[in-house]
């Protein structure tokens, strides 16, 4: 019976090491997608007038059990960070994959183009921190007004292959050291920065 249970806690500590490495690195389409999104995102915020040291891209086409919150250096022209996200529970979407809307109370997420804005607590939970976030493109021009933020999530690591438990009200749902980190790279730039989400 020890035996047993050895083997079992073997297995599980074996699983959880690989879904840890394996979820934090992107696949080659993954890959493919962030040059494609980072190259017109460098364009965008050079016409915007944002921040061309950082752009963050959020691909929801990514298992959500995966990191899929990338920061991508302009100058380097590679991702220098990654974390978790988890997507909002609202419309049809699952654990596994999310649904779009810009509506005010749909709690979903919205893809397209955001301008990063002050950090800040958030109103109804004063310990917690958050960035707020503002809707550039017509997919998500309700942001603001629909509370929507960069805020730590419950969720701390990845899960893959198993998806994300965790989901929100159309937040943008990062690990804790996730969280400290992007606001770590917003404060070293002197200009606002750019969130693409896309899928």
């Amino acid at each position: 019976m020890k035996k047993y249970f050895i083997c079992l806690l073997s297995s599980l500590v074996l699983f959880l090491c690989v879904s840890y490495f394996v979820g934090q690195y992107p696949s080659q389409s993954t890959q493919e997608r962030l040059r494609k999104h980072a190259a017109e995102a460098k364009e965008y915020c050079l016409r915007n007038h944002l921040s061309m040291d950082y752009c963050f891209l959020v691909d929801f086409d990514v298992h959500s059990g995966r990191n899929r919150f990338f920061v991508w250096d302009f100058h380097r022209n590679k991702v220098v960070y990654s974390t978790i996200c988890a997507h909002g529970r609202g419309g049809n979407s699952s654990l596994l994959s999310a649904d779009f809307s810009n509506a005010h109370g749909s709690h979903c997420s919205s893809v397209g183009r955001y301008k990063v804005g002050v950090s800040r607590t958030m109103f109804n939970h004063t310990q917690i921190p958050c960035l707020e976030l503002w809707g550039m493109d017509p997919t998500c021009s309700n942001a603001h007004a629909r509370g929507i933020l960069i805020h730590p999530s419950v969720a701390q690591i990845p899960t893959w292959p198993l998806p994300m438990l965790h989901r929100t009200l159309g937040c943008f749902g990062v690990s804790l050291r996730g969280f400290n980190k992007l606001k770590q790279f917003k404060e070293q730039t002197n200009q606002p920065v750019l969130l693409w989400a896309y899928n």
